[in-house]
């Protein structure tokens, strides 16, 4: 087998940036309880800190999508690594997705129920 056909590079590139989505977001998750903190003592608010943390991650999950799907179109290389690259930042993505469709459409159809 031709040593070029067996590596996928852009399969590898969406492998790492897919993990490196998976670290920035775990550190996001575990910043989120000093929200409080820096609302209080310097004054910044809930929606800017929701914002700036939750664009870095969505950028790297847009990134490691899109070169999942180049490395799985190429043929004739190993799809592995794309293809999880892909499922991790399409994952994250629609994740992202579903969280901004609850908070914009579903919770204020909820909040005019009364019960």
């Amino acid at each position: 087998m031709d040593h070029q056909r067996s590596r996928n590079p852009y399969g590898v590139a969406a492998l790492c940036v897919g993990v490196l989505m998976v670290v920035v977001s775990a550190a996001n998750e575990a910043l989120t309880p000093t929200m409080p903190f820096f609302h209080t003592y310097y004054g910044v608010p809930f929606r800017s800190w929701l914002l700036v943390s939750e664009i870095p991650p969505a950028i790297i999950a847009t990134a490691a999508t899109a070169l999942g799907i180049i490395g799985l179109l190429l043929r004739g290389r190993p799809r592995m690594t794309a293809a999880i690259g892909t499922t991790l930042g399409a994952t994250y993505l629609i994740i992202g997705l579903a969280g901004a469709f609850g908070s914009v459409v579903l919770a204020p159809a909820i909040a005019t129920l009364e019960f």
